[in-house]
């Protein structure tokens, strides 16, 4: 049994959990995120480096680019991720969990205020389409 009172304790046994599974992720880390409804109220944070972690939504790719659409629960909006398709993570689908940071930009596309230049994802937890069961 763990003793909540000792967070660093917790953050250890996890990250010996994660290092032992199969999965090639990097665990959740130490560095503060923003939340999206924040990243998109604030324009002081555009031409920013910044971190934010969510639920994937949707995926696109189009020309060489990779579209991830980002949801952390803290408002109706989503933040828009781009990333080269060369560099994007085979194993990002809807619904898993990912860390993205970089460089915080006014939108290309329309009704998209901002969006984020991602330099970095790292995936934190994966969510298998195959095991989940969509029968009523």
């Amino acid at each position: 049994m763990l003793n909540m009172a000792a967070p660093s304790k917790l953050v250890s046994h996890v990250n010996k959990l994660i290092s032992v599974s199969n999965l090639s992720c990097k665990t959740y880390s130490s560095t503060s995120a923003y939340r999206i409804n924040k990243i998109l109220s604030e324009a002081s944070l555009r031409g920013k480096h910044i971190s934010v972690k969510g639920w994937v939504k949707a995926i696109r790719e189009m020309k060489g680019t990779t579209f991830i659409d980002l949801d952390d629960g803290s408002g109706s909006e989503k933040l828009q991720i781009v990333l080269n398709t060369e560099r994007a993570n085979k194993d990002v689908s809807c619904g898993c969990c990912l860390e993205a940071s970089g460089l915080l930009e006014l939108g290309q596309g329309q009704g998209r205020p901002v969006e984020l230049k991602a330099e970095e994802v790292n995936i934190i937890g994966i969510c298998d389409s195959q095991v989940r069961n969509w029968s009523v």
